[in-house]
């Protein structure tokens, strides 16, 4: 699902553990094993992920290693107004078990995020987005 193929483009890692979560969720007992299992060891979330935390923040993933992220919304589920300095959430949940991804939730992929994003976040993608391009 992540390579190119003739019949289709790739998608995103995020998208394709999302996909996989959601096709599968509450199905057999020894699917879901696998299914969690194979959540635990991807880290909850691929770089480029929106991942849920148990205290119910979002978190876009800017490194699989640690995970380090950058917090979106507070712990209402309320966007953040400005962007947050990035979180090692490995060094993070020691000091608070609330700042870990919370597994049993699927990762989102960064499009289903977009109205959640940072206004300045949210600009930065814009203006990245466009470099390049000729105005039409």
């Amino acid at each position: 699902m992540s390579s190119k193929r003739v019949y289709g483009e790739a998608v995103d890692p995020s998208s394709v553990v999302a996909h996989i979560f959601h096709t599968y969720e509450g199905k057999d007992p020894m699917l879901q094993y696998i299914l969690h299992a194979f959540i635990n060891e991807m880290g909850g979330g691929p770089t480029g992920s929106v991942v849920h935390l148990k205290n119910g923040q979002l978190a876009f993933v800017l490194n699989k290693s640690g995970p380090v992220v950058l917090l979106l919304t507070n712990e209402a589920g309320e966007s953040l107004k400005h962007l947050a300095d990035p979180i090692d959430l490995g060094e993070k949940k020691k000091e608070d078990s609330g700042f870990d991804i919370d597994r049993h939730k699927p990762p989102l992929p960064p499009i289903q995020a977009v109205d959640i994003l940072p206004s300045d976040l949210f600009d930065f993608f814009k203006r990245i987005s466009t470099i390049g391009r000729q105005p039409l």
